[in-house]
């Protein structure tokens, strides 16, 4: 008698997630299917340029970057140490060093750099349309990085684990590491409210705003990868940074809930942003527009970047 409801509590359940996976590829083509997505998709084939990109490669991180000389070389370099195959990069016209450290990078690793002439912020849109590139050529895998995030398997090196998985979809939450006044560096024990995504690959996916969630079958399995983000280097890249991502939302008629910190601290002038970052390296409460703040207990921090998750100390459990 328990075998058969076992049994028939087991259908239920996998009806509700065939069901479910269905829902997920059905948003996602209607998403690719509305005239508004379909226009900017279809019009990045003439402002995107990217060079060939071979077979062979199974897991793929993709990113677009604008001014992030700072800080690519560290974090492409981290993804390849933990094991990625390959990059395809776009740089959205930037004015720094940004490029040019990307061209130097890839004699040395698999890197893909092309060139976004496209100034606004369409990220679905665009993110979208660079996992379709290497989903053509063959990824498995795809992982939507951002310039200034180090991503980590918990347990054992990203492509290690990557290479072992069945699972559709993995979810890393984002721990944000912060400046302090004397120039270390202090990790915020709590985990940011949204994490990040990465994979497997699958036709007709859409990735959503922010690198967030992706539509596609399959729940995110959750505590195998993890996320160090560090968003804010020093003042001036961080009145330069609010200044850019209101400028480029500016071109879109995306909803104004959405990047909401970018267009509200945005409109600051440079005394009002310099209180605000002398506030944040203080250990001081800064406004709630401020997405990227401490939520939690600081902790210093022994290495800049650490070589494995491990070394952070946070505990399995958390994740």
């Amino acid at each position: 008698m328990i075998n058969i409801l076992q049994k028939a509590r087991d259908l239920k359940h996998r009806r509700y997630l065939e069901s479910l996976n269905a829902q997920r590829a059905k948003q996602a083509q209607n998403i690719r299917s509305s005239q508004g997505f379909k226009n900017i998709y279809s019009s990045l084939s003439s402002t995107f340029t990217i060079p060939f990109l071979p077979n062979g490669h199974k897991i793929w991180a993709i990113a677009m970057v604008k001014n992030e000389a700072d800080i690519i070389e560290q974090t492409v370099t981290h993804l390849f140490h933990q094991g990625i195959d390959a990059a395809l990069i776009v740089d959205n016209d930037s004015t720094d060093d940004t490029y040019e450290v990307l061209e130097r990078l890839s004699e040395k690793y698999p890197i893909y750099l092309g060139r976004d002439r496209e100034k606004a912020y369409y990220q679905s849109e665009k993110m979208t349309w660079l996992a379709d590139q290497v989903v053509n050529v063959g990824a498995e895998w795809v992982i939507p990085f951002d310039a200034d995030e180090f991503w980590y398997g918990v347990r054992q090196p990203l492509g290690t684990l990557l290479r072992k998985k069945t699972s559709s979809v993995l979810y890393a939450p984002i721990y944000n590491q912060f400046p302090l006044e004397q120039g270390s560096w202090a990790l915020d024990s709590q985990p940011h409210a949204e994490g990040k995504i990465c994979f497997r690959a699958f036709e007709g996916a859409v990735i959503e705003m922010g690198n967030h969630s992706v539509l596609r079958p399959g729940l995110p399995a959750n505590g195998e990868i993890a996320i160090l983000h560090r968003p804010w280097r020093s003042f001036e890249q961080f009145k330069r940074k609010l200044s850019e991502g209101a400028q480029s939302l500016s071109l879109t008629d995306i909803a104004a809930e959405k990047g909401y910190h970018w267009r509200a601290l945005g409109q600051y002038s440079d005394q009002e942003l310099e209180d605000v970052w002398n506030k944040l390296i203080s250990g001081e409460d800064v406004p709630d527009a401020l997405a990227w703040r401490p939520t939690g207990t600081l902790r210093p921090l022994k290495a800049e970047v650490p070589g494995s998750w491990s070394d952070l100390g946070i505990s399995n459990q958390d994740l």
